[in-house]
C-alpha cells in the first residue's frame, strides 16, 4: 500500500515535469 501511494505521487510529478518540458 505504501508503495502504491508513492507510485501514484511519482506519476503525478512525472506528468507535471513532462508538461513543463514540452
Amino acid at each position: 500500500a505504501r508503495f502504491a501511494g508513492l507510485w501514484e505521487r511519482n506519476n503525478l510529478i512525472n506528468e507535471k515535469l513532462k508538461r513543463e518540458e514540452v
